[in-house]
């Protein structure tokens, strides 16, 4: 049986949502099928679902640079 490296908890099958603020903005990735310590819940992502978080991630950060960059003054 795993446990958790944080309170010694059985780490099993389940369900978990990600959430995160950066800077200006949040991101929540609601029901991730994940591995989940049964006493605090702290999840255990496998390198493809960490790998899938970072490219939304990185995805976010661009869009949301592009959302606030300056508008330029309209010409006349």
């Amino acid at each position: 049986m795993v446990k958790c490296h944080f309170c010694g908890g059985e780490i099993v099958k389940g369900k978990k949502n990600f959430s995160v603020t950066r800077g200006n903005y949040c991101v929540i990735i609601r029901d991730i099928q994940t591995d989940v310590c049964s006493q605090c819940g702290e999840a255990y992502y496998d390198p493809e679902q960490g790998k899938a978080i970072e490219e939304i991630l990185k995805t976010m950060d661009n869009q949301v640079k592009k959302l606030q960059a300056p508008i330029p003054p309209a010409r006349s």
